[in-house]
């Protein structure tokens, strides 16, 4: 065990006391899932298989707090489990490795980010000596993009691991999405019936991985026009398409764009489409909206008569095993739909936060 859960919660209430703030069984329930599922990650930091876990804390229960304290008790007990914490705003990354150090009674922690002064900012070697690094979500998507340049080492080895192996990673609050892209059935049947002929004669492997995809789309819909699960309004299917792999489609959309305008006269499915327009701008940013979201996950989605493809790429790579991410919006959050069984939401106890006695005011 990491952190003795005990230990955890005395820490914590402690600290809740000594602000004059009340504490109550419901939020000690929550300090506890909070601590057990830190553990659970810690323990198996060093898995090969990728899970992901969101705590749906509401807001003001002590989820930063929580770290904080974590990480101080992990100096005294775990003094080889290293942790990596990503936060939103810079002068909460200071925050959270103020109240590390300060309860920790040392340095265990150091922060590192964009607003630093040259002289306070610790070098490469010093952030990986250190147990706790807290950095910004813009420093994690910059060392990203770097990675993906060549420019610096893996973001594995820059952040995510130490000199004794790989960290805990703890995202502190909203995930962080990339991009959220989203595909209409309607429009990409029209963009693919628009595709000339002599373009698919030219590029015939493309165009199987395209219509293999539709297949996929096709298919998911029937599944969610004959299961019983679906409401009136909205309903949606887990998917995953097949992967691009190596194919080349920029000389592909290169020749598409060559071709202008295109008058699609064709029938299919219950729809007849006659004489609809459809220009090459239009094309090119349905099907290249539809490669984009080739290897991710993410749901078929119904609203209404209407059908879509939703994925989502994330900040970070699916390649991280071990990341818990503390998001109050977590049970509302569609993202973590599109990540199906990928990320667990834990289940927290219920009335841990209780807003009986709040009225919101709203004026126009």
């Amino acid at each position: 065990m990491a952190v003795n859960p005990e230990l955890f919660i005395k820490r914590m209430e402690k600290k809740w006391l000594g602000r004059g703030q009340s504490v109550y069984q419901a939020q000690k329930d929550a300090w506890i899932v909070l601590c057990k599922t830190l553990n659970e990650h810690t323990q198996r930091a060093q898995s090969t298989k990728p899970k992901w876990s969101v705590v749906p804390l509401p807001t003001g229960v002590g989820k930063t707090e929580g770290v904080i304290s974590y990480c101080a008790e992990l100096a005294a007990n775990a003094p080889k489990t290293g942790v990596l914490i990503v936060t939103g705003f810079t002068e909460e990354a200071d925050r959270i490795t103020s109240g590390i150090n300060q309860e920790a009674g040392r340095g265990i922690a150091v922060t590192l980010h964009s607003k630093q002064a040259k002289s306070a900012k610790p070098t490469s070697d010093k952030a990986h000596e250190m147990q706790v690094l807290t950095i910004t979500h813009a420093a994690y998507k910059m060392a990203l993009a770097k990675t993906a340049m060549g420019q610096t080492e893996k973001i594995q080895d820059r952040y995510s691991s130490w000199k004794y192996g790989k960290r805990l990673i703890i995202v502190d609050e909203v995930l962080r999405v990339d991009e959220l892209i989203t595909v209409d059935y309607d429009k990409l049947r029209l963009a693919r019936y628009s595709i000339p002929m002599h373009i698919e004669k030219t590029f015939p492997e493309q165009i199987r991985l395209l219509d293999s995809l539709l297949e996929t789309f096709d298919g998911l819909i029937n599944r969610l026009e004959s299961e019983q699960k679906r409401s009136q309004y909205f309903s949606s299917v887990n998917w995953k398409s097949p992967s691009i792999g190596t194919i080349d489609f920029e000389p592909f959309f290169s020749a598409l764009a060559k071709c202008g305008d295109v008058e699609v006269k064709k029938t299919f499915g219950k729809t007849a489409i006659t004489a609809i327009k459809v220009s090459s701008v239009y094309r090119k940013n349905v099907l290249e909206g539809l490669i984009d979201i080739a290897s991710l996950q993410g749901h078929c989605v119904r609203g209404e008569d209407k059908f879509q493809l939703t994925a989502v790429k994330m900040l970070m790579s699916d390649d991280i095993p071990d990341v818990v991410i503390l998001d109050a919006t977590a049970n509302q959050n569609i993202v973590y739909e599109l990540l199906g069984d990928f990320v667990e939401r834990v289940e927290v106890p219920a009335n841990v936060r209780d807003y009986s006695n709040v009225v919101l005011n709203i004026r126009y």
